[in-house]
């Protein structure tokens, strides 16, 4: 599920850049959100409930658009989510560089530019995956994978281990395998463990140690399977360092 918030203090103009992304093609299932002020789409987003996209009106009551992308940049971690900017005026556009806004449409705006911009969005947004992220008990929740020391299957759900705290998810571990394409520095080191080897301390025949001390048992069927993706990531270091 991709996610976009639409902010315009237009209602007509949340209403039709929505419908032209409801009736657009090539593009993964959306969840669209739209808001008519700036504030309210930031206490969304300070509530744990971020966007991959923000579609942004400039000229917005209270808090315009660039002081929207301000905070969205600055105070409420939206570092690699995308922005989107449109206004009727184009002498706004070079107000918005330190963004690094996707682009910048002037209205009245094109369906297929809204719909390229959208898709360029999305493809960025699978090529760098920064975040691992799921739900429970209705609270969305992204986490950097490079804070993810390991994962756990626990009595039905999964435990996120990260750097900071131990997070809870509703499912099994084998979904996250097969259905979130996790970076290859994870492996699956026994049935109920998925390890991010960046922070492996060492390795045995049986388990391996974590840079905290924690003991992740290695179960056989996956010994073999393991010593190949560390030999593979061993290399393609060595390579890139050349």
């Amino acid at each position: 599920m991709y996610r976009v918030a639409i902010c315009d203090d237009e209602p007509e103009v949340c209403t039709v850049l929505a419908e032209i992304l409801d009736r657009a093609s090539g593009l993964p299932e959306l969840e669209i959100t739209t808001y008519y002020e700036g504030e309210t789409l930031c206490e969304t987003v300070r509530r744990g409930m971020p966007f991959d996209l923000y579609i942004l009106d400039i000229e917005l009551p209270c808090i315009n658009g660039v002081e929207v992308g301000q905070k969205l940049r600055n105070e409420l971690g939206q570092e690699y989510a995308q922005l989107l900017y449109i206004s009727g005026k184009e002498r706004y556009a070079m107000q918005l560089f330190d963004l690094r806004p996707l682009n910048f449409l002037t209205k009245p705006f094109s369906d297929e530019k809204v719909v390229e911009c959208v898709k360029l969005a999305v493809s960025l947004a699978e090529r760098a995956a920064p975040f691992f992220e799921f739900k429970h008990k209705k609270q969305l929740y992204r986490v950097p994978y490079g804070e993810i020391r390991y994962f756990e299957s626990r009595n039905k759900n999964v435990v996120i281990h990260t750097a900071g705290e131990d997070l809870i998810m509703s499912g099994q571990l084998s979904e996250i395998n097969a259905e979130t394409g996790l970076p290859e520095n994870f492996m699956q080191v026994h049935q109920s463990f998925i390890i991010n080897y960046e922070y492996v301390q060492r390795i045995g025949y049986q388990q391996m140690r974590l840079d905290d001390g924690t003991e992740i048992p290695i179960s056989f069927p996956y010994r073999k399977k393991i010593q190949e993706r560390i030999m593979k990531l061993t290399a393609d270091r060595r390579d890139h360092r050349r």
